[in-house]
C-alpha cells in the first residue's frame, strides 16, 4: 500500500477489477436510470412532502435522491474511464 503525507492511500480508486470490467459495463444502464430517473422523482417527492408540512421526511426523502445521483454519477463515471482506458 502506497501512502501520501497524511497517511492516505495514493493509488488510484478502483470500482472493480479488469476482468470484473465486462460485466459491470453491462450493468452501467442501472446506474444511468438512477442518475436521469429515480433520483431525481425522489428529490422531488421530497420537495412535495416538504410543502405538505412534512419538511422532516422531506428533507430526507430529498437528501436521499441527490445522495442517490451523486454516488450512481460518480461511480459510473469512474467504470466508464476504466472501461476507455482498458
Amino acid at each position: 500500500m502506497t501512502l501520501d503525507g497524511l497517511g492516505q492511500d495514493s493509488r488510484p480508486l478502483q470500482t472493480c477489477t479488469p476482468a470484473q470490467l465486462n460485466v459491470t459495463l453491462k450493468a452501467q444502464w442501472v446506474r444511468v436510470m438512477d442518475v436521469v430517473l429515480i433520483g431525481p422523482l425522489m428529490f422531488a417527492g421530497g420537495v412535495a412532502l416538504s410543502r405538505t408540512g412534512r419538511a422532516g421526511l422531506g428533507t430526507l426523502l430529498g437528501a436521499m435522491g441527490l445522495g442517490t445521483i451523486a454516488f450512481n454519477a460518480r461511480n459510473w463515471w469512474l467504470i466508464h474511464q476504466a472501461g476507455r482506458s482498458s
